[in-house]
């Protein structure tokens, strides 16, 4: 080409002007979980020099990362940045979000339990739920605190299953399922009764359920057996004795019964003692001998030796003999009341 063809040319390219690079990350878009929609723009790039380097990320989901118009699947909410360098290395970049609806992760939540011993309830529905777009409706509406809130407060008296719809104005509905369990058990710790002074008696609570866990107690009084559905009591006063029964889910019910007593000075002799070191009857106690207290106690084995004497007995003997733990077996005991009650007789056996 002479001079003259080579000026034509320069001053024809000087006078075009090119178009500065430009990208198009297209509008965003709102899709269901799983579903896919194209991004990009129409077209995605123009001006610049091609050819052109086109990178997407992340590339999450994308069919491809390094094309104009890729398809997205959605599996998250995800924002993708386009960016574009042309052949002379000038750079753009723009931004456009895939929005997955998020009814895949709302629900009706985890079931839930609680114990019928008072006022209770329980939250259920998901903490993910949130209204705006969606709707809610629970069923049955027994016993909840409203039918149409992304959670709500569940308060039955009976195991239920509780149904929530959510509805998508793009996606549709979603059905979920809660259940309430609620743990309740009839129980007593029987019926009011009435004894004498000094006086022993045994409580029958209900149920009797080896699967149970019992605690008897009372603030004035003494227990035996107090981890039995049938403690022994033996109140000086008239008393009220309270019982915890514990279920295996651990769910706590209480109730009390009160053992009224009557005075009496009259002695009540109990003709067993198993001294086996469980606090439980492990010493021999005779109701209302305080009330005698010049008594003079004498206890025999089956061949008359005698193995117990005492003045003023104080209801301590552990079915010993010189220190050492008496065979079990059939004792007699003879005990001076030194009073108008004269000279009262008779046994007690020591079971090991």
């Amino acid at each position: 080409m002479n001079k003259l063809g080579l000026f034509v040319v320069m001053l024809f390219l000087s006078s075009i002007s090119f178009a500065q690079l430009a990208v198009n990350a297209g509008q965003d878009k709102f899709i269901c979980p799983a579903a896919t929609t194209t991004i990009g723009g129409s077209p995605t790039v123009s001006g610049g020099f091609p050819p052109y380097t086109i990178t997407w990320a992340p590339s999450t989901g994308l069919s491809s990362s390094t094309i104009q118009n890729p398809t997205a699947t959605g599996i998250n909410t995800i924002t993708y940045t386009l960016t574009v360098k042309d052949s002379r290395d000038s750079i753009k970049t723009d931004q456009v979000s895939v929005v997955v609806d998020d009814i895949l992760k709302m629900g009706a939540g985890n079931d839930k339990e609680y114990c019928l011993t008072g006022s209770n309830s329980v939250l259920i529905g998901a903490s993910t739920n949130y209204l705006t777009p969606y709707t809610f409706k629970w069923s049955p509406s027994y016993a909840l605190s409203d039918t149409t809130s992304p959670q709500v407060t569940a308060s039955p008296t009976v195991t239920t299953n509780y149904t929530v719809q959510i509805i998508s104005p793009l996606c549709g509905v979603k059905t979920d399922v809660v259940t309430v369990s609620v743990y309740t058990l009839e129980m007593s710790a029987g019926a009011d009764t009435t004894i004498n002074q000094g006086e022993s008696i045994t409580l029958f609570a209900s149920p009797n359920d080896s699967t149970l866990t019992y605690e008897w107690w009372s603030p004035t009084s003494s227990l035996n057996y107090n981890t039995t559905y049938n403690p022994d009591v033996s109140p000086r006063d008239t008393a009220v004795f309270w019982l915890t029964i514990r279920d295996e889910h651990g769910c706590s019910y209480l109730d009390s019964v009160k053992v009224n007593v009557k005075p009496s000075s009259a002695l009540v002799f109990y003709n067993s003692l198993t001294p086996n070191g469980d606090g439980d009857n492990d010493i021999w106690v005779i109701g209302n001998l305080e009330k005698y207290r010049t008594n003079r106690l004498q206890i025999f084995n089956r061949y008359g030796q005698e193995i117990y004497v005492v003045t003023n007995y104080k209801n301590d003997w552990a079915g010993k003999y010189l220190g050492k733990d008496l065979p079990a077996g059939t004792y007699f005991f003879v005990l001076d009341t030194k009073s108008d009650e004269g000279i009262k007789k008779g046994s007690i056996t020591i079971y090991r």
